[in-house]
């Protein structure tokens, strides 16, 4: 509990003397009106930028659509449920409705932050997803990270949740794609998908790769030597998180042996098959070439995702 506290002390220290330096160097710090790259919706709104109808259907209608093809599940379970999305879009077709999925739902997900979607949800889902709590953990930090996007935004997309989809696959190939997202709402909504500290402070011009472990033994010379951060993971969750100002000659002292004893343990029990290499790497002109601010970067990783190899000895 200690070494918790501590770190989160720590942690918030890096974090503000950061900030302070981003704002003092002059690098624009995001407002409430940035919201880490969302722009809101308002819930009446039936109309594009422009001034011109998205749609000939009025929100009224889609509200009646809604309501006759939920089948008495929330929208939640609606936007994660393949049956439920394919039903619905079938009726607002049919109903000549013009835009396409990801306006509809933007609108619906509108008119519920508005209070609007007075339609009785009657069933409830009790599927356990334990199981995939730190898959869907894993890969919804991974699509928020790459696409500065919610996760409610990740499942209005359908090209998105096909990508949500996909890095779930890639994790676990048998895995039962419902469960994940229904895991990933759970996180969601016990907010345990907390946005990290640091996401909108700037643009850290960062990218991110990832790869097996073993793929990476054999491919140190391709890896970056860039500043960056990365990210030990396995099915069973974040690992062990740290930042070099040379990724390269950093992540081939761990794979050589790790000077990280728990880490190093781990790797030779359990060996490097089932391990992911994620790397956070920075582009000329981040603010995470000074060590400061890297660092800032990790802590928050660190102090959000619990890796627990971090805090053993």
């Amino acid at each position: 509990m200690m070494a918790l506290h501590s770190l989160y002390i720590r942690s918030m220290r890096i974090c503000f003397a950061a900030a302070s330096l981003l704002i003092a160097s002059g690098i624009a710090v995001a407002d409430g009106a940035h919201n880490n790259g969302l722009q809101a919706t308002s819930p009446n709104d039936v109309q594009a930028d422009d001034g011109q109808e998205q749609a000939t259907t009025s929100k009224s209608e889609l509200l009646q659509i809604f309501a006759a093809t939920h089948d008495g599940w929330s929208l939640d379970e609606v936007l994660i449920r393949d049956d439920l999305r394919t039903a619905l879009m079938k009726s607002f077709r049919e109903s000549g409705g013009t835009s396409d999925e990801k306006e509809v739902f933007e609108n619906l997900i509108a008119i519920r932050k508005s209070g609007n979607l007075k339609v009785p949800t009657t069933k409830t889902s009790n599927v356990d997803t334990d199981a995939y709590s730190s898959i869907a953990e894993i890969v919804a930090r991974q699509m928020i990270d790459l696409h500065s996007l919610s996760l409610d935004h990740v499942f209005i997309d359908p090209v998105l949740l096909a990508e949500f989809d996909r890095f779930v696959r890639v994790i676990l190939p048998e895995a039962d794609l419902y469960q994940a997202r229904k895991a990933a709402l759970r996180l969601r909504k016990s907010r345990r998908l907390q946005p990290e500290l640091l996401a909108r402070v700037t643009d850290w011009k960062v990218s991110i790769e990832s790869m097996p472990l073993e793929e990476a033994t054999k491919k140190v010379e391709e890896i970056s030597q860039r500043p960056g951060v990365y990210i030990f993971r396995d099915l069973t969750g974040y690992l062990y998180i740290g930042q070099s100002k040379n990724l390269r000659d950093r992540l081939r002292k761990h794979l050589d042996s790790s000077d990280r004893i728990a880490l190093a343990d781990y790797l030779n029990k359990s060996g490097l098959q089932d391990v992911t290499l994620e790397m956070h790497i920075f582009a000329d002109g981040s603010p995470a070439e000074q060590t400061v601010i890297r660092e800032a970067y990790e802590s928050e990783l660190i102090r959000i995702r619990k890796p627990r190899l971090n805090l053993s000895p």
